[in-house]
């Protein structure tokens, strides 16, 4: 909505420990409103924050903290750009 103020919105739920993103046709849109809005942000965010884009576990071994649940197939562009904004190789 035009009258909503997304950036106020979105910033409590940007300021998690562990970030969902549902992977869908077009979540890895460089257009889609997810991606530019919620994915993109948390990602920086998360590289700047005390507690890193990856968090060490009890047992010593190394988690990021986004844990994508993908719900489709997406193409080699969008999994380039997920892979390139993350930092790291998507799971297949």
């Amino acid at each position: 909505m035009e009258t909503h103020h997304v950036d106020k919105s979105l910033e409590g739920k940007l300021k998690c420990l562990i970030f969902i993103p549902i992977i869908s046709h077009t979540y890895c849109d460089l257009k889609c409103f997810a991606w530019n809005n919620e994915f993109v942000p948390f990602c920086k965010q998360a590289r700047i924050d005390s507690v890193g884009l990856e968090i060490q576990l009890a047992n010593r071994n190394v988690a990021s903290r986004i844990l994508p649940i993908q719900i489709h197939d997406i193409d080699s562009k969008d999994r380039l750009n997920f892979e390139q904004e993350l930092g790291a190789l998507a799971s297949h």
